[in-house]
């Protein structure tokens, strides 16, 4: 063995933060009726969150030459979303 390993750990992904909220409040109608209003936001802060990386090291030598593409962003998770919704109960 020459002694070149890969290091523990070495391939984890890159941070991941997402914050969501919800509002609702619901209205009587009569009797017992209702409406809910609400909205829902995803991705609040609208953090670009990388969720798929190259992962491909190439046909290089370990650990001095890699592909020019290994470890570049090849997926991103969903910008910031807002989504509004009305219920009624009866």
């Amino acid at each position: 063995m020459d002694g070149a390993f890969i290091e523990r750990n070495a391939g984890e992904d890159p941070d991941f933060f997402s914050l969501n909220a919800r509002l609702s409040r619901t209205f009587p109608l009569g009797g017992r009726a209702r409406a809910e209003a609400l909205a829902e936001v995803f991705n609040l802060t609208n953090r670009q969150n990388n969720v798929t990386l190259n992962g491909n090291f190439g046909a290089g030598a370990y650990p001095a030459s890699p592909s020019s593409t290994f470890g570049q962003i090849t997926a991103v998770g969903d910008p910031r979303s807002l989504q509004l919704g009305l219920r009624f109960r009866f």
